[in-house]
């Protein structure tokens, strides 16, 4: 395909020299070109049609749309901009050229684009790329607004009302965006927004399995795309259907091999299942994919350390800090790897560092209780288990590392009840039974210190190890 650039040049060649006359190309062919996403012969012929006369606003307009739908931006605005210069009150033209600034990420003249469309009166298409403007600058409200009013200007756009859909779900208010997306269902049994909206709502409901119906439905109605895969891999692995989950996700990955969360949920799956080599072959592709993302180093250091390679886990984790210096999934994950060095004021100054950057966190302090910990310094430690705590109540975990503090300051009876609660959300935890039977056995209760010593050892024979 020629580069599009061609019309803006030809725009000042027609300003000095007559046009000539030619028979008008099909156009109307064009669009339907167009729509079919048959995108070469539709190019062929705009830029005949500008060959022959560079104001065509029709054909500027169709080449806009063309690279706006190959998100090819600057082509696009090229397009855009030379038919606002013919028309500039053109409402097609200033969209189109809005549009093109908002995939430029230069927000602010596409909005002011949309908004001197919408001085005319309501415009469907304006409205609907303010809107999504909005919801970008996480003002939801003023999104659903927008998305609102371009369903009303125009009730075949089902974008707009599943955009509004989209922005009830991120203001919570699930039972609204479900009724929305329902009404775009009835309308477009196969609209892809509208199904993986749905599929999303019941995620955060916690109906995994719901959720997966609806990827399913949605992956046969759409064979190719890989994030459906993904997704309904994510549904599966939720619903504990790990092999099918894993299925999921090795297609995705055929189906697109530059599926970064593809390779990064196969990843972390095998993960879970103990596959170390291949985990680790899973997240070399993924970081091929994206090799500055700060989280996806760090689980991929996080997997070279258990698998034993501690140089190139302190090589991710270095790098994934060095990605985002203010993640504090990155600086835990580093933090984590000097706690299993013993390195403990170390692992504290990465921890602090996490705790400054996300105060919410609970695994930064979790972590930071542990360092404390294992310098003795136990007031320390209580208060950032109590705060991990806090933040994530009734975790198994954070309930085993307080009890093992309890524990290790002779305060067996707090120990044992700490230990008690773990155990209620976690039963097969090894460690905690063998821990609780070591407090057990301080408080003289030997009979149920042998039995919990017994239980640890079915779980896990090494333990005591």
């Amino acid at each position: 395909m020629k580069s599009l650039k061609f019309a803006v040049l030809a725009l000042v060649i027609a300003a000095a020299s007559p046009a000539v006359a030619a028979p008008e190309p099909d156009l109307a062919r064009a669009q339907a070109l167009l729509a079919a996403g048959k995108y070469v012969p539709a190019a062929e012929i705009y830029e005949a049609a500008l060959a022959r006369d560079p104001t065509n606003l029709a054909a500027l307009l169709g080449g806009a749309q063309l690279n706006l739908e190959l998100e090819s931006f600057d082509e696009a605005l090229l397009y855009a901009e030379a038919a606002v210069r013919i028309s500039p009150q053109s409402a097609d033209a200033l969209v189109a050229r809005g549009s093109a600034f908002a995939g430029l990420q230069q927000n602010d003249k596409a909005r002011a684009d949309f908004d001197k469309v919408l001085a005319q009166g309501p415009h469907a298409k304006a409205l609907e790329g303010r809107a999504w403007l909005w919801a970008d600058a996480g003002d939801h409200e003023r999104a659903l607004a927008d998305f609102r009013a371009a369903y009303r200007a125009d009730p075949t756009r089902l974008d707009a009302l599943v955009g509004a859909g989209h922005q009830l779900l991120d203001l919570g208010r699930d039972d609204e965006a479900m009724a929305v997306v329902d009404e775009a269902l009835k309308v477009a049994p196969d609209d892809y927004a509208a199904l993986v909206t749905k599929a999303a709502l019941l995620t955060r409901r916690g109906d995994f399995a719901a959720a997966a119906t609806i990827y399913q439905d949605a992956a046969r109605r759409y064979p190719t795309i890989a994030d459906l895969q993904v997704w309904l891999g994510r549904m599966l692995n939720a619903d504990g259907k790990t092999d099918k989950a894993l299925a999921a996700f090795q297609k995705a990955v055929r189906l697109d091999p530059k599926s970064r969360d593809g390779w990064w949920s196969l990843a972390d799956l095998l993960s879970e299942q103990g596959a170390s080599k291949r985990s680790l072959d899973a997240y070399d592709r993924a970081v091929q994919v994206d090799p500055v993302n700060a989280e996806l180093l760090t689980d991929r250091g996080m997997m070279r350390s258990y698998a034993g390679d501690s140089l190139g886990a302190r090589a991710d984790l270095d790098a994934a800090v060095r990605a985002d210096p203010k993640s504090a999934y990155a600086l835990t994950g580093r933090g984590r790897l000097e706690l299993d060095a013993e390195r403990y004021e170390a692992a504290i100054k990465d921890l602090d560092a996490a705790v400054k950057a996300d105060p919410n966190y609970a695994p930064a302090f979790a972590n930071r209780s542990i360092a404390y910990r294992e310098l003795g310094r136990y007031d320390r430690a209580l208060k950032d288990i109590n705060q991990a705590s806090a933040l994530l109540p009734d975790r198994a975990l954070y309930l085993a590392v307080k009890g093992e503090i309890y524990r290790r300051m002779s305060d067996h009876l707090q120990a044992v009840e700490a230990f008690d609660a773990s155990l209620k959300g976690d039963p097969g935890d090894a460690s905690v039974w063998w821990a609780r039977g070591l407090s057990k056995a301080e408080l003289g209760d030997l009979k149920g210190a042998e039995a919990d010593k017994a239980q640890a050892l079915k779980l896990d024979p090494k333990v005591s190890g």
